[in-house]
């Protein structure tokens, strides 16, 4: 597990519809990490959640990156980055498996997107069949 900090104080954050910003706290996040051993050998999986504000999740995704410099390749990184995919393969150095909307899950997405909606999420699941190789 890599622990994550959270920003130190509230930040604004701006919202549609509104015309002020609302200060709102982030919480602490975390990473957990598992190392799996796979047909073509081991796997290391992450899985997280960063923070909502912009600025901060770039140094929660490096300090992550860092922390499993270490760790068994291939690497396969998973959950809610808050951020697109091509920032964040730039940031991390990781390269997307895949590209789908993910937030909010109540837009209609074409039929063949493997962006699942799932009921117990405002966010979409993504999956990804993946082949070692």
């Amino acid at each position: 597990m890599a622990r994550l900090p959270a920003v130190a104080a509230p930040v604004p954050m701006r919202f549609p519809g509104r015309g002020l910003p609302t200060w709102m706290r982030d919480e602490p996040r975390v990473a957990v990490t598992a190392t799996v051993t796979a047909p073509g050998g081991p796997l290391t999986i992450a899985t997280t959640h960063l923070s909502f504000v912009r600025w901060w999740n770039r140094r929660q995704l490096r300090r992550l990156v860092r922390s499993l410099s270490g760790a068994p390749r291939p690497l396969l990184l998973t959950g809610d980055l808050n951020m697109g995919a091509a920032r964040a393969a730039r940031l991390s150095g990781l390269t997307p498996l895949a590209q789908h909307p993910t937030f909010p899950a109540d837009p209609a997405l074409p039929a063949r997107s493997v962006a699942r909606r799932m009921a117990l999420s405002d966010h979409r699941a993504l999956v990804v069949d993946v082949e070692a190789g």
